[in-house]
């Protein structure tokens, strides 16, 4: 009983049916991380995701939020114990939740770029 309690207290924040589905053998050692401490955008980090997910053959949503959780570190591990519990129904909440409170972190090399052609368009005003 203490696992299972355990486990509704890692997970109170999404709203789960229950019973829930099994998780995908191994995963511990291929899930990527998230720490929203590096430079990875978010939208760069859900493709990486959700191609593990596919990769496992995960069909079932409960699995994928549970395997999303233990897959943020972290700030990223803070952030989402900040969220109200049952918050997260959906595969879209999670998302857009990430989305907002991570934004989209652009790779410098990009943002370089961007800023270099500003520079040239306001030149070529004067």
């Amino acid at each position: 009983m203490v696992v299972l309690g355990f486990l509704l207290n890692k997970y109170a924040l999404l709203d789960l049916t229950r019973p829930l589905n099994g998780m995908p053998q191994d995963y511990p050692k291929l899930l990527p991380r998230f720490t929203g401490e590096d430079d990875i955008s978010t939208q760069r980090y859900i493709e990486t995701f959700c191609a593990f997910a596919k990769n496992l053959n995960v069909e079932h949503l409960d699995v994928v939020l549970r395997l999303f959780v233990q897959s943020v570190d972290g700030e990223g591990r803070k952030w989402f114990k900040s969220l109200l519990n049952a918050s997260i129904t959906t595969w879209e909440e999670m998302e857009n939740s990430f989305i907002q409170k991570w934004g989209e972190k652009m790779d410098h090399g990009y943002i370089l770029i961007e800023f270099n052609a500003m520079k040239k368009n306001i030149m070529k005003m004067f």
